[in-house]
């Protein structure tokens, strides 16, 4: 009988020792995502900014032609799609499209066209390769 007592006991002891553990692991977790997520902490000496970045952020900023002798890559400060060869000696600049406001996305629908996917301006860029100008705009419209 005094076996069966004490297994319980060691038994409830272990299980209140496990939920502490949970609890301080869990409290632990929280500070430290609270501080790593802190957008107002700010080193020593530094000052906030004047203004805000709005910069949307890249989905699928590079792609490969498919019959792989071409990269793409959106540049989207600049709001172009940069075409480059791909050749035994590296990477040389083909071309440089101008494109919508803000490119994210690009893909190699074939060897002769890309399209872009462009954030801010809601739309998609066709880009025929040859000659390298922009094909037309789709225009995305938001229905509620």
């Amino acid at each position: 009988m005094i076996k069966a007592d004490r297994a319980g006991t060691d038994r409830r002891v272990d299980a209140q020792h496990r939920i502490r553990s949970s609890c301080a692991c869990a409290a632990i977790s929280f500070l430290l995502s609270a501080v790593a997520f802190d957008t107002n902490v700010q080193a020593e000496g530094t000052s906030t900014p004047s203004f805000l970045e709005f910069e949307s952020g890249l989905v699928r900023p590079l792609a490969i032609s498919p019959d792989h002798t071409k990269l793409f890559a959106v540049n989207t400060p600049n709001g172009t799609l940069e075409v480059f060869d791909i050749t035994a000696s590296g990477l040389t600049r083909f071309a440089r499209v101008p494109v919508g406001m803000e490119p994210v996305a690009v893909a190699a629908r074939s060897n002769t066209e890309v399209w872009v996917v462009n954030h801010l301006s809601d739309s998609v860029s066709v880009v025929p390769l040859l000659p390298v100008v922009v094909k037309g705009l789709v225009e995305l419209v938001a229905t509620e």
